[in-house]
């Protein structure tokens, strides 16, 4: 079972302004990250974490940069089952009118928070991964499932793929791992593949956000992770490549 815990292992935020090539880590938010990393001897802490994030969501000077530490937060808080804050973010993003971009970020997370929530079942897909061999959540039923939504134009993806491979080796057989990427060009999916040597199945998802099973779990942001228990729950997720540290 995997369960959160007092530490985060990773906080990474996402810009997702480049919609052509993927987001990035805004050096913004990577300054805080490494912040909070010196003042947890090496580990981002969920306080440290929540106060940066609150801070930047009121402080900083550009409305697009608030937008995303406030989406951030709702996410940060949903992960975390604070459900009624995550909510109260999210109608106050919805309802402020001076930016039609941030409103419709906040419109598709908010659809994600309602439908692909901690608690529900995961959605169900079938798709060929890069063998064509079948992936479906009711093939991997009985065990638990980690969901990765990546793209080879992420530049933060690369610490959720080194997460999820320090995961595999404390838990050796205990998880199954499905990669499910945003990108457009076979070349680069398999490109990066071969370059960060997963040894997991993934599948080409295609058109960035606008796959077929990246619609299903409304992602707007890479890296998304989505933690599915054996039966079919989703009981952890985070698109911002928060993990829970074993306990």
């Amino acid at each position: 079972m995997i369960r959160h815990s007092k530490y985060i292992i990773l906080a990474l935020i996402l810009s997702t302004l480049q919609a052509t090539c993927g987001p990035k880590p805004k050096p913004l938010f990577s300054e805080g990250m490494e912040n909070c990393k010196k003042t947890g001897k090496g580990v981002v802490t969920n306080e440290c974490w929540e106060k940066y994030l609150i801070s930047e969501s009121k402080n900083n000077p550009e409305i697009l940069d608030r937008c995303e530490a406030n989406l951030s937060l709702a996410e940060f808080y949903a992960a975390l089952k604070r459900n009624q804050e995550a909510e109260s973010i999210y109608q106050a993003l919805i309802a402020d009118t001076n930016s039609p971009k941030c409103v419709g970020r906040a419109q598709t997370a908010y659809k994600g928070f309602n439908e692909v929530r901690i608690g529900l079942k995961a959605p169900g897909f079938l798709a060929r991964d890069t063998q064509g061999n079948s992936v479906s959540l009711s093939l991997l039923r009985g065990r638990t499932v980690v969901l990765l939504f990546w793209s080879s134009g992420c530049g933060a993806c690369k610490y959720a793929y080194q997460d999820l491979k320090a995961l595999q080796k404390a838990r050796p057989g205990e998880i199954s791992i499905v990669g499910i990427s945003g990108d457009s060009s076979r070349s680069d999916f398999d490109r990066t593949i071969a370059e960060y040597g997963f040894n997991w199945q993934n599948i080409l998802d295609g058109n960035d956000f606008l796959g077929p099973i990246s619609k299903l779990y409304s992602i707007d942001r890479y890296p998304a992770i989505f933690v599915i228990n054996e039966k079919g729950i989703i009981s952890s997720h985070s698109y911002q490549g928060l993990f829970p540290k074993k306990t």
